[in-house]
């Protein structure tokens, strides 16, 4: 048993260095730059990461609107960075894919599952908090955290409606 357990812990290294080497071959990195082994990046072509910035274990960044990270930054455990969005008024499941890069500036700290969405951008030596959801731009030198739940708007009625009854008839 301990055999089976010892070469099914080889064969998941050897998975996470050949995603973490993809992820090198592809993106634009500065030097000592540290890239985890179970790091998932949908478009790494679209990824430039600055000099001895450092991402932890168990992130996902989609690259697909272009990310952008500074150099001596920190991003922590469990990080989520999204770059594109779907309109939601275009049909029903999925819009159309809309592109918003996310710039993040030097010497920025990231905490533990954090989340950004798509067109942020963070300020030069802000400080994200544990779990920040963040939806909006970062000041330079500012610290933000909370993960408070709050509506931010409310579809159109007639839109909902109108996708919502184009969906029905559709599966029909």
């Amino acid at each position: 048993m301990y055999r089976l357990a010892a070469l099914a812990g080889l064969l998941r290294r050897a998975e996470e260095m050949a995603r973490a080497e993809t992820v090198r071959r592809a993106a634009k990195l500065g030097k000592d730059v540290f890239i985890p082994g179970d790091l998932i990046v949908k478009k790494p072509a679209k990824l430039s990461i600055g000099d001895r910035t450092y991402v932890s274990r168990g992130c996902f960044f989609d690259c697909k609107g272009g990310l952008e990270i500074g150099h001596d930054c920190h991003i922590s455990t469990g990080c989520v960075i999204y770059t594109h969005d779907h309109d939601i008024n275009e049909k029903i499941p999925y819009g159309k894919e809309i592109a918003k890069p996310v710039k993040i500036g030097d010497y920025v700290w990231i905490g533990a599952a954090a989340r950004i969405v798509p067109g942020v951008t963070i300020g030069n030596g802000a400080v994200i908090g544990f779990g920040c959801l963040v939806t909006g731009d970062v000041g330079e030198g500012e610290i933000v955290g909370s993960s408070a739940h709050r509506v931010l708007k409310t579809r159109d009625p007639e839109t909902w409606q109108r996708l919502l009854s184009e969906k029905t008839s559709s599966d029909q």
